[in-house]
């Protein structure tokens, strides 16, 4: 089963309403807020490559997510 990690970057004081919108997402495995460069980090199981890219649109449209970069594990 492939692994990705989403950095994201909210909006200033977000931080924590985007990450209980994440915790609601099932292929969220784990999620995290961060001190650095990203807000927070979310690991996200996935059965293939089709279920990342809707899972990332997904996280995209939340309010208050203003940018996301995706790494999948190899």
């Amino acid at each position: 089963m492939p692994i990705g990690y989403l950095l994201i970057n909210t909006e200033t004081g977000h931080m924590k309403n985007v990450l209980e919108a994440l915790e609601k997402i099932d292929a969220v495995e784990e999620a995290y807020m961060l001190y650095g460069t990203y807000d927070i980090i979310a690991k996200i199981k996935i059965d293939n490559m089709d279920v990342l890219k809707d899972i990332v649109i997904r996280v995209r449209l939340l309010k208050k997510v203003r940018q996301t970069q995706t790494m999948v594990v190899m």
